[in-house]
C-alpha cells in the first residue's frame, strides 16, 4: 500500500470517527434530556404521593374522630 493509499484510508477512518463522534453527541444529548425528564417525573410523583398520604391521614384522623364521638354518645 502506497503513501497515497494510506492517506486515503486514514482520511476515511477520520471521517468515520467524526461521524461516530457526532452520533454519540446526539445520543448523549438525548440521554441527558431523558434523564432530566425522568427526574422531573419522579419529583412530581413524589409530591403527588406526599399529598395523597396527607389526605389519607387527614381522612383517617377525621374518621377516627367521628367513631370516637359516636362511641362516646352511645
Amino acid at each position: 500500500m502506497g503513501a497515497s493509499d494510506q492517506m486515503v484510508a486514514l482520511e476515511q477512518q477520520l471521517r468515520n470517527y467524526e461521524e461516530e463522534l457526532t452520533r454519540l453527541r446526539v445520543e448523549n444529548d438525548q440521554l441527558r434530556r431523558s434523564s432530566q425528564a425522568f427526574g422531573e417525573l419522579a419529583e412530581r410523583l413524589s409530591v403527588a404521593l406526599q399529598t395523597a398520604t396527607r389526605v389519607n391521614r387527614r381522612a383517617s384522623a377525621a374518621d377516627t374522630g367521628v367513631r370516637r364521638r359516636v362511641h362516646a354518645e352511645s
